[in-house]
């Protein structure tokens, strides 16, 4: 795990938000609302954050759930998945 400071960790998230929103705008277009919750890959070592983001995502309405996939061991993925709001 890396260390990092305050200032850092603040310019991750906001990073990480205006990615995950064009990520959100792209999977679930007004042509196109996927049936399954989207996956979005976080960074290991920013998996500090996925607490702070799924709440923020939640409070919008989102479903969001924090996941972790085992392909072959020791690798493994960690996401955000999101399902749609019902009013979006």
């Amino acid at each position: 795990m890396i260390s990092i400071n305050s200032a850092e960790a603040r310019e991750i998230n906001k990073m990480l938000v205006s990615d995950i929103n064009s990520f959100l705008k792209e999977r679930y277009r007004s042509d196109h609302i996927p049936s399954e919750p989207q996956k979005y890959e976080i960074p290991k070592d920013w998996l500090f954050l996925a607490s702070h983001l799924k709440q923020r995502y939640r409070s919008a309405g989102w479903t969001v759930k924090v996941g972790v996939e085992i392909s072959e061991p020791p690798s493994r993925g960690y996401y955000l998945m999101f399902e749609r709001p019902e009013k979006c």
